[in-house]
Formats: C-alpha cells, sequence, structure tokens
C-alpha cells in the first residue's frame, strides 16, 4: 500500500519557482523568444511572457502557411511595435530578438480542449502616455 501525505504542497522539479499567469487581462514583459521546431518540422516560437509579480505564461507561435497561424503572429508583430508601412504595403519585422524586453497586454482564456490550460485570445500593443500628459491631468482636477 502507498501512503501519500495529500496536505503537502506539490512542487514541479522543472517549474518548482515558477507562478502561471490565470485567466484575465495583463500588461507582460517578452522575457524570450525561441525559434524551434516540432516533431513534424513545423517551425514555431516560443514566447515566453512575465508579468510585474513575475508571474508567466507560454505560448507557441507556428510558422506555417495556415491563415490562422499568419493572423496569431502577426498580432504579436504588431503588438510589440515591429510592423511599418512600404508603398502602402504593412510589412513585418519577426525578428525574435526585437520582442525581447517588449511590453504587450495580453488576454487569457481557457483553452477550449483542456480548461486547466491558458491560452491567448488577444494581444495588444501597450501604448505608454507621455509623461506631460499625466500632469495635465492633475491640472484638469478629474
Amino acid at each position: 500500500m502507498i501512503k501519500l501525505n495529500l496536505n503537502e504542497e506539490i512542487k514541479d522539479t522543472n517549474n518548482a519557482s515558477k507562478n502561471y499567469l490565470q485567466e484575465g487581462i495583463y500588461d507582460v514583459e517578452i522575457k524570450s523568444v525561441s525559434e524551434q521546431v516540432t516533431s513534424k518540422g513545423t517551425p514555431f516560437l516560443r514566447v515566453v511572457f512575465e508579468d510585474q509579480n513575475k508571474a508567466i505564461h507560454t505560448e507557441s507561435y507556428y510558422m506555417s502557411e495556415k491563415p490562422y497561424n499568419i493572423q496569431r503572429l502577426q498580432k504579436l508583430i504588431r503588438a510589440c511595435g515591429l510592423t511599418s508601412i512600404e508603398n502602402g504595403v504593412e510589412t513585418y519585422d519577426h525578428d525574435e530578438q526585437k520582442m525581447i524586453g517588449r511590453t504587450v497586454e495580453i488576454t487569457l482564456v481557457p483553452q477550449k480542449n483542456n480548461a486547466s490550460y491558458m491560452e491567448i485570445l488577444e494581444v495588444n500593443q501597450v501604448i505608454k502616455p507621455h509623461e506631460d500628459f499625466n500632469e495635465e491631468i492633475k491640472k484638469l482636477d478629474i
């Protein structure tokens, strides 16, 4: 017979010190981006996001020709501010090193097939107001 102490905290030895983001909207910093390949040969970016409390979320962005995957990657690049308009055409700079350190807003929701895992529903650019903006608001006494 195996005796288990059900009151003891279970520790994941690989991620024992990690705190994971739950469902919600967060301003997060992109901490790392690494290009990887699935067992079937599909390249993808593994992106680690971290909030101000050091909680993390990891998301995979598959680089395939499927429209859904292209749109997800475009949204991430756009949220990082790594797009430009040339001759009326939006271009995307997907240099993963330029993404690191960028702050974006993510909306996390439970995955449809496995509600215990979170996935990004939306990723948006975080626009910080100019320093003078806060001073002007204070003057308005709102």
